[in-house]
């Protein structure tokens, strides 16, 4: 059965400021996530737990009731197919008048577009309803040059990135452009408080999202289902598609 989780995003003195959903996969007593769920699943199959998520997320009253903003991502499949991206901006659309707060979708590191494919995509998200943000930057294709090519309402910094490298010249110059155009940093995968004393330029201003202050948990939504109404079997997982042309059986 597909379940999505929040994690939410707190300013430093702790108070909840948005929150991410994040998709999650039970099966029995397993709950899994996408990277194990998804491994060598075809673009379709990605697109399809994309919209799946998003309807799940149109269907959570705490999310549309919500005053923050949601985050939630999508693929490099559904953001770089026109035919996958139209119907996930129609599913945007449709949910755009029925929630308190925006939703804002985090647009994935691995995804190669740049240039006007990159921001027509970017205005045709914003079109729908929704905010962008940056994810995971400072991988793979997270860079400044993506950070100054639009007019971002968030940047995510993956803080594993941070720490793993010596010269931090790159947040610095995206801590420094983010500051100038107003565009709300979000400090991600944030597990140890001690982290926070490194980030001084921008502590008290950017949001924390990670496990020091709080764990994903699951949300009670009606219908959570991946195509089925009934759980998933090992062989509908490993084939996603599968399951959405079963949708009614």
């Amino acid at each position: 059965m597909l379940r999505i989780a929040k994690q939410t995003v707190h300013t430093l003195d702790g108070s909840i400021v948005a929150s991410e959903v994040l998709a999650r996969l039970e099966i029995g007593n397993q709950v899994l996530t996408p990277p194990a769920f998804m491994h060598g699943c075809s673009a379709e199959s990605w697109f399809a737990l994309d919209m799946e998520v998003i309807k799940i997320v149109g269907t959570a009253d705490d999310l549309k009731n919500a005053s923050a903003p949601t985050f939630v991502n999508i693929s490099p499949a559904t953001l770089e197919n026109d035919h996958f991206l139209r119907a996930f901006c129609q599913e945007i659309a449709r949910q755009a008048d029925t929630r308190k707060a925006k939703l804002v979708i985090e647009i994935p590191e691995m995804s190669a577009l740049q240039g006007r494919d990159l921001t027509r995509r970017l205005e045709e998200i914003e079109f729908s309803g929704a905010d962008v943000a940056i994810d995971d930057f400072g991988r793979e294709h997270a860079t400044q040059e993506r950070l100054e090519l639009f007019s971002w309402r968030y940047c995510k910094i993956d803080l594993a990135a941070f720490q793993e490298q010596a010269n931090l010249d790159w947040l610095d110059s995206a801590i420094r452009y983010a500051r100038a155009n107003g565009i709300q940093l979000i400090m991600e995968k944030l597990e140890s408080f001690r982290d926070i004393e490194a980030l001084s330029p921008v502590k008290n201003t950017a949001w924390y999202q990670g496990y020091c202050y709080a764990m994903p948990a699951l949300v009670d939504t009606p219908n959570a289902i991946f195509g089925h109404r009934r759980p998933m079997n090992h062989a509908t997982v490993m084939d996603t598609s599968r399951a959405v042309a079963a949708v009614g059986a």
